[in-house]
């Protein structure tokens, strides 16, 4: 349904050159039925749109096989869902009263004819067809729809090709209103900007700062909390957001606004991350969230159901990675035979965690085992190929008795 957010600082050039060898459009035009997630699980996500003080008295609908279907009536007008509109994207919405009468019904009409095999082109064409004959309507008053929650997945670009995290936001109704009718560009880089312009659809955009969009930060909020270096901090995040939203999209040139300057490590980054090449992508992830319990990011799709780049999180750090393009030198370890890195992970249980990795298709090197340093230590490789060693720190060792440990250890060694 909806565009933009962020990419990681390290991928642009290499997504840039994926991207470049092919476009893939005729996929969009294609019939695709996305698949349906747990029904807890999308519960969880359609109500984490919503401020809390609601949730628990909004209506909710879920993506079935034939469909959206209502699971739950609503106590206070409010609906939630989670809009599925182009591979990959997670759309958690909850409209007000009016809108759930007017443009939700849109919405659950796109995702029924989704499920039903239908094109994207037929898709525009029905909808096209209801506001003709009367069974749309734009709203007739102004309301609201809140996408609050932190996992929204949203496609950047008009054709849905590329889906990327988004920001918390709150969106407006604006019948057949336009970018020009409030003076701002045709896209994020304002602190407002309408979507779907000209359309009885149109919406006005307000991101929000990440802080704002927690339950108990919008509670902080509405009991004035919060020093004024924080709210100023906070606003500064949302500017630079902004601004980094609007460089991708409209090649915003400025590198400083109000606030002060771009982060150079942006906020969910360390210093270093592993960048993994690997050959079937889409099954690494998965691999990955079986084995170490990784959480999706988001994912760009490349040429050919490729993807250009994907980001997840394992523990607390992000681990980005990609399908082999060898034309541009990014060859995986399946072609070199092997690899000369390995990712270090730390653990909870590394024996637990071990065990998962290789029940999910790991090769076992090394079991785990208390080394001289003080860790509980294993060496993996993983069905891609990359090497991995794992560990569970068990005791600190002041470097003194390391040293001797370790002579310890290698003179036992069979010589």
């Amino acid at each position: 349904m909806f565009k933009r957010r962020q990419v990681g600082f390290a991928m642009v050039t290499l997504v840039m050159c994926s991207l470049a060898l092919g476009r893939a459009a005729e996929a969009q035009a294609q019939a695709w039925k996305p698949e349906p997630m747990p029904r807890e699980q999308e519960i969880a996500l359609a109500l984490s749109a919503g401020p809390a003080h609601f949730a628990e008295e909004a209506g909710v609908y879920v993506l079935e096989k034939s469909g959206y279907l209502k699971i739950r009536e609503s106590k206070n007008g409010f609906h939630c869902f989670v809009g599925r509109s182009v591979p990959g994207s997670q759309e958690p919405e909850c409209y007000d009263a009016e809108g759930s009468e007017t443009r939700m019904k849109v919405e659950l009409f796109e995702g029924d004819l989704r499920m039903q095999g239908k094109s994207r082109k037929e898709i525009e064409q029905a909808v096209a067809a209801g506001y003709a004959s009367g069974r749309f309507r734009a709203p007739r008053r102004p309301g609201i729809v809140y996408m609050l929650s932190k996992e929204n997945r949203l496609p950047i670009d008009e054709e849905g090709k590329t889906v990327l995290p988004y920001r918390p936001h709150l969106m407006f109704y604006a019948p057949y209103l336009s970018n020009a009718d409030i003076g701002a560009k045709a896209g994020p880089g304002a602190p407002a900007f309408v979507l779907d312009e000209g359309t009885p659809g149109a919406l006005i955009i307000v991101p929000v700062p990440v802080e704002e969009s927690g339950a108990s930060s919008r509670q902080d909020a509405s009991n004035g909390s919060g020093s004024a270096q924080e709210k100023s901090e906070s606003g500064g995040r949302l500017i630079r957001l902004t601004q980094r939203i609007g460089e991708s999209q409209s090649n915003f040139k400025e590198k400083e606004i109000m606030a002060g300057k771009v982060k150079a490590i942006p906020d969910g980054y360390h210093s270093i991350t592993p960048y993994l090449v690997v050959r079937g992508a889409a099954k690494a992830i998965d691999y990955y969230q079986r084995a170490f319990g990784a959480k999706e990011r988001f994912r760009m799709p490349g040429p050919g159901g490729s993807v250009a780049h994907a980001e997840i999180d394992i523990g607390d750090s992000v681990v980005m990675l990609s399908d082999e393009n060898p034309e541009q030198g990014a060859v995986s370890p399946e072609a070199l035979k092997g690899s000369p890195a390995s990712v270090f992970l730390y653990v909870e249980d590394v024996d637990k965690t071990f065990a998962q990795a290789v029940k999910a298709g790991a090769k076992a090197v090394m079991p785990p085992e208390d080394m001289f340093w003080g860790d509980r230590f294993g060496k993996l490789i993983d069905p891609f190929g990359h090497n991995w060693a794992l560990a569970t720190h068990k005791e600190d060792v002041s470097p003194e008795e390391m040293e001797k440990r370790m002579a310890q250890m290698f003179s036992a060694a069979p010589k």
